[in-house]
């Protein structure tokens, strides 16, 4: 048997989305053909499947992550209003983190944990709100979850209705999907190649880029009467993986690209003020509405600076260091920055 490689890449690469397609291509480049058993996306963790197009099983896979997740928030909600001792812990729970607030160095600590590690306070958040909750992972679960506390409730409502329907489409859904990984995904035949797009969103940080590792695996074997050799008809497996960085959420950055702005300005001014009085060519610059051109600069061309020559030539990725000098280069630098943006619309046009 000859060689079967795989490949996974990004395209339409985009550096400020956060919406992602990859391209998913196993090559036969063997002297028969293989059946493809199925081919799994890796998601990272956060990270939804929006879109696939190709005749896996990805999208029902999909859709079933998605009936656990209302499954498990409808169960808790239904519990939250029967139970006291529920409700009870919700409000102590949130008292607890009011009260944290309302002290400086509770204030502080959240602030600092905002700031610089965002997605570690808020898993330490969710996990301090979710201990208490019941997760559905399963149809034994949902299962488990009608017997105990929806066929047992006193009174039925619209919530365990559609509860119950929920669970039974997602038996219908979970059936789908393991009639699909019994079945052939595809047969490629010597010298084919098969091939599947993944649209992923990836959630963002505050500030700084994050960086995701999104993995397709693929089971496959030899097809027809040349798989049934002994050597031959163990399922093989291949796997590939692609890495994505996410730039941080624009306004976050768009806000410290004003701020490095307003500082380049000051420095700016501070050179001119070398024969005058400091705060009097600020009052000047302000009186003349000067003031406000660095930042409004500085916002626009932090948004496009990737198309223009003069952000091509300075090589920098999307995140708050490179918000922070290009406001202040544009606050330094106004009537050259100006130039490139005025370049970019004539080649725009």
């Amino acid at each position: 048997m000859g060689i079967v490689t795989c490949k996974l890449e990004e395209q339409m690469s985009d550096m400020r989305s956060n919406q992602v397609a990859f391209k998913f291509q196993i090559d036969n480049g063997g002297s028969v053909p293989i059946t493809l058993l199925n081919a799994l996306p890796r998601l990272p963790e956060e990270a939804l499947l929006i879109e696939v197009k190709d005749r896996s099983n990805a999208a029902s896979t999909a859709k079933r992550i998605d009936l656990l997740e209302d499954l498990t928030k409808m169960l808790n909600m239904q519990l939250w209003l029967r139970s006291e001792d529920l409700r009870k812990d919700m409000v102590a729970k949130q008292k607890a983190m009011v009260s944290e607030l309302l002290t400086v160095t509770g204030y502080l600590k959240v602030v600092f944990q905002l700031l610089f590690s965002h997605n570690k306070y808020e898993s330490q958040i969710n996990r301090n709100f979710s201990c208490t909750k019941y997760e559905i992972t399963s149809i034994e679960d949902a299962h488990a979850a009608v017997t105990r506390w929806i066929d047992n409730a006193e009174s039925k409502n619209v919530l365990t209705e559609i509860f119950i329907e929920k669970v039974e489409q997602l038996v219908r859904v979970d059936s789908i999907v393991n009639d699909s990984e019994k079945r052939a995904l595809s047969v490629i035949e010597s010298g084919s190649f098969y091939a599947a797009t993944y649209i992923l969103k990836f959630p963002r940080s505050l500030v700084d880029p994050r960086k995701y590792q999104f993995t397709v695996e693929a089971a496959y074997e030899l097809a027809g009467e040349l798989g049934r050799d002994k050597h031959s008809t163990q399922t093989q497996l291949i796997s590939s993986t692609a890495s994505i960085l996410i730039s941080p959420y624009p306004a976050a950055l768009s806000l410290i690209t004003i701020v490095g702005s307003i500082l380049g300005s000051a420095i700016q001014l501070s050179l001119m003020a070398s024969n005058h009085d400091f705060y009097e060519t600020v009052f000047a610059t302000t009186k003349s509405g000067k003031i406000i051109i660095a930042p409004v600069i500085a916002f626009i061309f932090f948004n496009i600076y990737e198309h223009t020559s003069l952000g091509k030539n300075l090589n920098v990725g999307v995140s708050w260091r490179s918000a922070l000098l290009i406001g202040a280069l544009c606050g330094l630098s106004q009537d050259r920055v100006l130039s490139a943006l005025q370049a970019f619309l004539a080649v725009s046009a």
